[in-house]
């Protein structure tokens, strides 16, 4: 077949080089390529296929949406009932008290809104200079021209003339992380935040974006503490706090919103991968009430809020978001979660038996296990765990699952199986060549 599929962060050439994996059906957790092989996703694709493959009650929900009205756009005080819908849902949900709520397709939409209205905030409030938004050179929060600017890695930024202007990186404490941090660890730390924060000038810092977990590098957990000591170090200089809950609201860090779970209160909290499971593309930002009031205050007549996107609140993925969060919110699924949790960490820590494993990092349904890279390369270890029958991704020498969190404790012993047998054949092979 004639590939005409540019493919995201892909090499090229090797692209040209080799067939692409190509996935042609799923079920539960399972998917299937061309020639029918049966794969365990161990990493729910992009950590976002929550609620497995084939889940009935989101497609059924789908379908009667289609029919009943597959589209209605929400410019000019229009839009639709199921967005108005998941928008109280959100609102009554969310660790923001009296959240309102607005719609778009992506987590990297939802990011670049949110530092829209971080700009906008400070403009209603007749702050124009205090537009500066600070985010950890480590983290990940989307690949478009905003958040690709707030996201770290400078392969992300390279040719690409990013990052724009008002975005300032930080490199991360490294001494933050649950585990390894203690009270004197995590106090120096944000007195050395501090210090940055003076330097630079509270009065041109508009907004700090975070994750509560730090995905993209391997599965960095920062400490609770760490995390709400930066929260009042901002609202002291009067700096709003971001969330990007994208990757672990829904469960996904074990609970439905990570910043409640650690007990901290962001002004804006942005979430998509679990919203819909994926069985949609949406994303929503969630703002305080303090935010939107001076909205509100700032847009008279004749002007309007000029910022929204064509698909924003599309009535197919608010239907299927409202489902999904209906199952997340059964007692019967949060007591299921909360065992599952408990069982994937305990095979988790069980790695600890090859010697090679530096550290091992869990919380709710994402891991990461690191190599010691000398013995064994962790994307040696994707590769050979395909064609064992489970997806993973690596991330440097870390090796990440995130497993839809629909999983079975019967399901978890074949996964972390398949895991096992595939590390052995590698160290074995590791041993030989040396």
């Amino acid at each position: 077949m004639n590939n005409k599929l540019i493919y995201p962060y892909t090499n090229m050439n090797q692209q040209l080089e080799n067939p692409p994996f190509v996935v042609k059906s799923g079920k539960n957790i399972y998917v299937y390529d061309r020639c029918g092989m049966e794969y365990i996703d161990g990493v729910s694709s992009l950590y976002n296929v929550s609620l497995g493959y084939d889940n009935k009650d989101l497609i059924s929900v789908a379908i009667e949406q289609f029919k009943k009205l597959p589209f209605y756009g929400s410019f000019n005080n229009q839009t639709n009932i199921e967005a108005i819908k998941l928008a109280c849902k959100l609102s009554s949900i969310a660790p923001i008290r009296n959240a309102h709520v607005f719609f778009a397709c992506s987590g990297s939409e939802a990011n670049d809104t949110a530092v829209k209205f971080a700009w906008y905030y400070n403009n209603a409030l007749n702050r124009s200079n205090k537009k500066i938004v600070l985010a950890f050179s480590n983290c990940y929060h989307g690949a478009t021209i905003g958040a690709g600017s707030l996201t770290g890695p400078s392969s992300i930024h390279k040719d690409f003339d990013l990052p724009i202007r008002n975005i300032q990186h930080l490199p991360a404490p490294e001494d933050i992380y649950e585990g390894s941090c203690s009270s004197k660890t995590v106090d120096f730390a944000i007195q050395k935040m501090e210090k940055t924060i003076l330097s630079i000038s509270p009065d041109r810092i508009a907004a700090f974006i975070l994750e509560p977990i730090f995905s993209c590098p391997g599965v960095f957990i920062p400490s609770s503490d760490y995390l709400r000591k930066l929260e009042s170090l901002l609202r002291k200089y009067d700096i709003l706090l971001i969330a990007d809950e994208i990757v672990t609201s829904f469960f996904r860090s074990g609970s439905m919103f990570r910043s409640q779970e650690i007990g901290i209160h962001p002004d804006i909290i942005t979430i998509s991968k679990g919203l819909a499971a994926s069985y949609q593309p949406i994303s929503a930002v969630v703002i305080s009430d303090k935010i939107f009031s001076v909205f509100l205050d700032h847009v008279r007549e004749p002007d309007v809020f000029c910022h929204g996107f064509t698909y924003s609140a599309h009535p197919v993925a608010a239907a299927v978001a409202n489902k999904a969060i209906e199952i997340y919110s059964k007692d019967s699924f949060k007591k299921n979660i909360e065992l599952t949790c408990n069982i994937f960490k305990e095979k988790m820590l069980e790695l600890y038996q090859f010697k090679f494993v530096k550290h091992v990092r869990q919380v709710g349904m994402i891991a990461g296990v690191e190599f010691d890279a000398q013995e064994i390369k962790a994307e040696q270890i994707v590769l050979m765990a395909r064609k064992n029958g489970l997806l993973l991704r690596s991330a440097g020498n870390t090796v990440i699952l995130a497993p839809p969190l629909i999983i079975s404790l019967a399901q978890i012993d074949e996964v972390f199986f398949r895991l096992r047998n595939t590390i052995k054949t590698l160290s074995r092979s590791s041993l030989n060549n040396k």
